[in-house]
C-alpha cells in the first residue's frame, strides 16, 4: 500500500507539472493553436436576407521547420436558411483536414514572399455531401504578396493561386463540380500596426462533370482590426459579390442583379498558442 501511495502521488505530481507547462514552452516545442468564429449571411433567390451560417474553426498546427508546418483544421456549423433545399435551423459537423504549408520565398530576399499549401478535406456533413455529390476536395495553393509602396502592399496572406479537385461520390450528377481554379489578388492598405483595408479581385473557374465550364469575377473588400500582443486577436468585416459570370449562353457577362447580391461576413479571429 505504501509503495502504491507513493506512485500515485509521484504520478499525480508528474502530471501535475506536465499540465503546467507554460504557453512559452509549447511553442518552443513547435506547437500552436488559432481558432476563428464567422457570421456570413445567406440570400434567396429574391435576394432577401434569409439566413446566416456561422462556423467555428479550431487549428491546432505543428512547426516543423523555421519555413514548415503541419496543421489541422476541423470546423463546426451552425446554419439557418430557408433558400435551398439545405434548410432548417440545424449545427453540425462541417469538414476536418489536413494542411501543409511551406514559405519557399521572403520579399525581404527576393522579389515576392510566397507560401505553398497542400491542402485536404473531408466533408463531415451527409447532407452536404448527398446535395452536392462530393465527399471533400483536396488543394493546391501557393500565396503571395510584396510591399508596394509605404504601407500599401499585395497582401500575402489574401492573395493566392489555387487548384482545387473535389472527391465526388455516387450522388455526383452531370451538373457536381469537378475542379476548379482560382486566382485572387488582393491589394490593402495599412493605416496603423492595428487597422487595415483592402480589397479583393477573384477569377474562379469552375468545371462540372460533364465538362461544363463556368467562370466568376468577384469584387469584395474588407477591414481588419488587430489587437492583443502581436496582434493575436482580430475582427475582420468582409462583403464580396459577383459582377461578372458565366450566362446562359455560355458566355461571361454583367451580372444586373449583382449589387443587390452583395453577401457579408464577420470573422474573429485568435492565435492562442
Amino acid at each position: 500500500m505504501k509503495h502504491l501511495l507513493l506512485l500515485l502521488v509521484f504520478s499525480s505530481s508528474s502530471i501535475f507539472a506536465q499540465s503546467t507547462l507554460s504557453t512559452k514552452n509549447l511553442k518552443n516545442i513547435g506547437l500552436g493553436l488559432s481558432t476563428e468564429i464567422e457570421t456570413e449571411t445567406i440570400k434567396n433567390s429574391d435576394n432577401d436576407i434569409a439566413g446566416t451560417k456561422t462556423f467555428f474553426l479550431a487549428e491546432p498546427s505543428l512547426k516543423l521547420s523555421a519555413n514548415q508546418k503541419l496543421s489541422m483544421p476541423v470546423q463546426y456549423a451552425l446554419r439557418t436558411n430557408e433558400s435551398t433545399k439545405l434548410t432548417n435551423t440545424r449545427d453540425y459537423m462541417e469538414e476536418a483536414g489536413l494542411k501543409y504549408s511551406y514559405k519557399a520565398l521572403k520579399s525581404s530576399e527576393s522579389l515576392i514572399d510566397l507560401k505553398l499549401q497542400a491542402r485536404a478535406y473531408y466533408n463531415a456533413d451527409p447532407l452536404f455531401r448527398d446535395y452536392y455529390g462530393n465527399n471533400g476536395n483536396y488543394q493546391m495553393r501557393a500565396y503571395f504578396g510584396r510591399p508596394i509602396v509605404g504601407r500599401l502592399e499585395l497582401d500575402k496572406y489574401v492573395s493566392y493561386v489555387r487548384f482545387k479537385k473535389y472527391m465526388t461520390n455516387d450522388e455526383a450528377g452531370s451538373r457536381t463540380r469537378d475542379y476548379e481554379y482560382r486566382l485572387r489578388v488582393s491589394p490593402a492598405y495599412s493605416f496603423s500596426d492595428a487597422l487595415k483595408a483592402g480589397i479583393t479581385i477573384t477569377y474562379n473557374q469552375k468545371i462540372e462533370i460533364d465538362n461544363d465550364k463556368k467562370e466568376e469575377i468577384d469584387l469584395g473588400a474588407s477591414v481588419r482590426y488587430a489587437f492583443g500582443e502581436k496582434g493575436k486577436y482580430a475582427f475582420l468585416l468582409m462583403s464580396d459579390y459577383t459582377p461578372y459570370e458565366t450566362n446562359k449562353n455560355g458566355k461571361v457577362a454583367k451580372v444586373d442583379s449583382a449589387i443587390d447580391e452583395v453577401t457579408y461576413r464577420l470573422n474573429f479571429s485568435a492565435n492562442i498558442l
